[in-house]
């Protein structure tokens, strides 16, 4: 009896791996057109301002509510977005994307404060540009630590980031020779910290599950929340070593509270939207 639970289990969990697998590949056939990947107008980011930047191709920049721009990265089948989030007194960059263009020549383009950045977790599509700036910040736990000033090789990355799931790539781009530099953290923040960037307050919330070093940022002032991989429009990814399902649940039930909010997420291009967001309570 033992034996038929157990296959029965692997064939179900085969069969997700297959039916996820799928819906990705649906998703992205849908989404090419011409050899590269388009946004479409019912994905909303029509709604918003598209920001030109000077030597970009990769990048697409959207101007978004409450002095923040998205820099989405469409070109690749992660679909990334990493924020720019401007205070009075400095900027924080929430995520430097793929690292496949100088995520740095564009920022520095829509401010003149200083920059800092802060990985909402520590996955490579997250991390690729760190090695660009001086200020690079990241939950404290010594996971993150490690992984970020490590790096990640090219032969790793070519399994999450296959040739063939490019396109339009910048000329200065070389796919064999793409790999994450290694930058190790200046600082560390804590959950529940607070970063203020001048007339700008943003709270650390550690939400694991995902993965281990995860993290969103609270904008009570202008009602946003960044979220990075913790909420997005799309089927939660909890398949690396370092994800939790347990762990993601646990960080739902701190969201208990009723909000109404602007949620800017970190994954899959489509509009940010506003909600009005019900956590309810979580089995254990």
């Amino acid at each position: 009896m033992r034996k038929r639970i157990r296959s029965t289990l692997i064939i179900l969990i085969i069969l997700c791996i297959l039916y996820i697998h799928a819906l990705f590949q649906a998703d992205l056939k849908w989404a090419k057109g011409n050899g590269y990947l388009t946004l479409n107008e019912a994905d909303g980011w029509t709604h918003f301002e598209l920001v030109s930047c000077e030597n970009n191709s990769w990048f697409k920049i959207y101007a978004m509510p409450g002095n923040v721009y998205a820099l989405l990265e469409p070109f690749q089948d992660q679909l990334v977005i990493s924020y720019l989030i401007c205070g009075n007194d400095r900027a924080l960059l929430f995520d430097t994307g793929m690292g496949i263009a100088n995520i740095k020549d564009c920022v520095t383009q829509l401010t003149d404060k200083p920059i800092t950045v802060l990985n909402s977790h520590v996955h490579f599509d997250h991390t690729g540009g760190n090695y660009l700036f001086d200020e690079v910040i990241c939950y404290n736990i010594d996971s993150a630590v490690r992984i970020l000033t490590d790096g990640v090789s090219h032969d790793e990355l070519s399994i999450y980031v296959p040739l063939e799931s490019l396109a339009d790539t910048p000329e200065t781009f070389s796919y064999e020779d793409y790999y994450r530099v290694g930058k190790a953290p200046t600082a560390t923040v804590e959950d529940g910290q607070i970063i203020d960037l001048g007339g700008r307050q943003l709270e650390v919330m550690y939400t694991p599950g995902h993965e281990e070093t995860g993290i969103m940022l609270i904008d009570e002032k202008n009602s946003i929340i960044f979220t990075g991989d913790t909420w997005y429009p799309g089927p939660l990814l909890l398949v690396s070593e370092d994800s939790s399902m347990p762990d993601y649940c646990e960080s739902l039930k701190k969201q208990h509270q009723l909000y109404e909010i602007k949620i800017f997420s970190g994954f899959m291009a489509h509009i940010t939207q506003y909600f009005r967001v019900q956590i309810h309570s979580l089995s254990p």
